[in-house]
């Protein structure tokens, strides 16, 4: 079956590969960068450097603020579709035309990987294929108390992954998760992937 969409490395262009690059390197290195700063923002803190608590009062409030869930306008960002390019990204719809946009459905991406590039390539295209069928994530709490990386998450239209939550998105549209979670993150072996498989507690 052809791909409905599909991107191609060897056509893009240098300034979409060094964009890609770059970006890829800001969004996936942002955990060990926030934790180096807020290290030494916790150290010259105690050295009552105003500055460093500047710092770490602007974490703390980025940590809950702002709250916006899914923002078309970011998901269609020139950059995601750079990370596109550089991934020879396609799609393969095996269902087309049997969505129905006032149904729920629930998508399930695997493998997770250690850093979940399917899963934010796969917001960027979901518009294109399933016209006006409205899409939110599920991914690990642990995310929306980090800053930038809460800030991503939101505007990717994600939640915090909790039952009561899966269930909120359901009634209300349709939602996308990787039921691997983080415990998948690892699972890897001869270019094998292994499925993990857990029940999840009521939260």
């Amino acid at each position: 079956m052809d791909p409905i969409i599909q991107y191609d490395a060897s056509k893009q262009s240098l300034f979409s590969k060094v964009t890609a690059l770059v970006t890829l390197f800001l969004v996936t290195g942002s955990f060990y960068v926030l934790f180096f700063v807020g290290m030494v923002s916790i150290y010259y803190a105690l050295k009552l450097q105003l500055w460093a608590f500047c710092v770490l009062v602007t974490f703390g409030i980025l940590s809950y603020y702002p709250n916006q869930i899914l923002w078309q306008d970011f998901i269609d960002c020139y950059i995601w579709r750079t990370w596109c390019e550089y991934f020879s990204f396609k799609v393969i719809n095996k269902a087309a035309g049997k969505f129905d946009g006032k149904k729920s459905y629930m998508f399930a991406e695997f493998p997770h990987g250690v850093f979940p590039l399917g899963f934010i390539l796969s917001a960027t295209i979901v518009q294109k294929i399933f016209p006006g069928l409205r899409v939110e994530g599920a991914t690990a709490s642990v995310l929306f108390r980090i800053p930038i990386l809460r800030q991503l998450s939101l505007w990717f239209g994600s939640r915090p992954a909790t039952t009561k939550n899966i269930h909120k998105l359901i009634d209300q549209g349709s939602v996308g998760l990787l039921p691997g979670g983080i415990a998948e993150v690892g699972k890897n072996e001869n270019r094998r992937r292994t499925e993990n498989k857990r029940t999840r507690e009521q939260e």
